[in-house]
């Protein structure tokens, strides 16, 4: 279950929080202008999805939480958890592929509606010399607002109406064209979109997306009005010329709402309009990454209850009884010491140490009948001296094996110096092997599971008797535990 939390972590409350922050601190900042807005949810953005995949390989924050029954699998568990895993990745590939399908077919009726517009000489107007000659001008019956298409061959559209504009509104139209194609808006559009399909299952992208394509509109605006325009000429345009349906990055492609904060940002006199420095933006970009990093290697991590306590060590006291008259006159007497008793230790459990060298094969313990019964049977202090080891190694304490193969170190885990303490829970039938061999949910079971099912699968162990006969057991727990020990 823990795992499953991880993933949910990792996958989607970390990325859906730190993208609702960016939306939230571009929405309602103060300072910054439209263009410094349209690099903060476009830039850091896409860094907060990077981070999605980079948090495998990231080290482990772990953050441990008391243990609880769910954290454990049963055997219809951990089915259900791998059909929910299957179902998930076939309503991904699903939505997915819808949204990418959607999405070109409409970049297929633009592609189709600029090819089949009218090309513009440049000598059509003078507004056209002003441009530079790899950006083509063109002319449709079928839009109602001028659009941008294309990123190394751009096209600028213009509906059919244009030849009945003010030379000046022309002009201010062209110029926001324009500034689309420096921007590349066309593109960073697309991408956006195809980001949007791949990580549907955030909802705050859906916002993000559609709020860079305001942003970069209203950069636009503020390019144009810095040419020099006239504020309220440029709104009058806007108003003018608005359309409530466009297949491009458009002069007037916003509307509702949003087309009355646009008016209203153009009308603002004393807004910031310049966009901020190259090298303000890198360490922007560098501080998000070094808050942000640490979001993404946290992990839960089970701790057990009585970890939570003290252990008290009881020890026993010595009192001195009351002595009588005669006693006390005689000073060479003694105080006679008296213990409290104290309460039986428990026995602890028995417990095999085994060394798992880095390049060396997998050591195997044989232990034969005789002395599998005296260990079982008396416990020596003396091994709490063995607990330090100059390499990795692997404790298996519960049942103890007359034939162990002690698990290999995965290589992966050992060169992130990842350490973990794992359950597995098999049957052992009456030969003494294993059988059925599953490994408790861990937010690192991926790296050390099969390790531990090929050591059990190896391993003989001694079963159960009853009346003499050997009979098979079920639900027989084992702890692993992976350390690495400097030497």
């Amino acid at each position: 279950m823990l795992a499953l939390v991880n993933t949910a972590l990792s996958l989607f409350v970390i990325p859906s929080l730190v993208l609702t922050g960016l939306l939230l601190l571009s929405r309602y900042s103060p300072a910054g202008s439209p263009a410094w807005c349209f690099w903060k949810l476009c830039i850091l953005g896409g860094a907060t999805l990077v981070f999605i995949p980079l948090s495998l390989f990231l080290p482990d924050i772990t953050l441990p939480v008391l243990h609880s029954p769910l954290s454990q699998f049963t055997h219809a568990q951990a089915w259900y958890a791998h059909t929910g895993g299957l179902i998930w990745v076939v309503v991904y590939s699903v939505v997915a592929s819808g949204l990418v399908w959607r999405h070109a077919q409409r970049w297929w009726d633009a592609r189709d509606l600029v090819s089949t517009a009218r090309p513009l000489a440049v000598q059509a107007h003078p507004a056209f010399k002003a441009l530079p000659s790899h950006v083509v001008v063109r002319c449709s019956d079928s839009l109602s607002s001028p659009v941008v298409w294309g990123w190394r061959r751009p096209v600028i559209v213009l509906p059919s109406v244009w030849r009945d504009w003010p030379h000046a509104r022309l002009e201010r139209v062209i110029a926001h064209e324009y500034a689309h194609i420096q921007r590349g808006d066309w593109c960073l559009k697309n991408v956006l979109y195809l980001v949007r399909a791949a990580f549907w299952f955030l909802p705050p992208l859906w916002f993000m997306v559609r709020r860079a394509a305001l942003y970069a509109e209203f950069a636009c605006d503020d390019r144009v009005i810095r040419s020099g325009a006239s504020r309220a000429e440029y709104a009058d345009d806007l108003l003018a010329l608005s359309a409530r349906e466009s297949c491009g990055a458009g002069f007037s492609s916003v509307g509702g709402t949003a087309m009355i904060e646009r008016l209203g940002l153009i009308l603002e006199g004393g807004r910031e309009r310049e966009d901020v420095g190259l090298s303000y933006k890198l360490f922007v970009l560098v501080s998000f990454f070094a808050v942000t990093a640490p979001m993404f290697s946290l992990s839960l991590a089970e701790k057990p209850l009585a970890s939570r306590f003290a252990q008290l060590d009881l020890v026993p006291l010595a009192l001195e009884l009351q002595q009588s008259e005669s006693s006390r006159q005689d000073e060479s007497e003694t105080p006679l010491p008296v213990s409290i008793p104290t309460l039986p230790q428990p026995r602890p459990v028995e417990a095999v140490l085994v060394r798992a060298p880095l390049s060396a094969p997998a050591p195997v313990t044989e232990l034969d009948s005789a002395s599998a019964l005296a260990l079982s049977n008396v416990w020596q202090p003396e091994a709490k001296k063995h607990s330090v080891l100059s390499q990795p190694s692997v404790s298996v304490s519960g049942t103890l094996p007359e034939l162990f193969h002690s698990p290999d170190y995965p290589r992966a885990a050992l060169m992130r110096g990842i350490e973990a303490s794992l359950t597995v829970q098999f049957d052992l039938n009456e030969h003494g092997l294993a059988e059925n061999i599953l490994v408790f949910a861990h937010p690192h079971r991926a790296l050390f599971a099969s390790s531990i099912e090929e050591a059990l699968q190896k391993s003989r162990f001694r079963p159960r008797q009853l009346n003499g006969m050997p009979v098979r057991v079920t639900g027989l727990k084992e702890h692993v535990v992976f350390r690495i020990v400097d030497p």
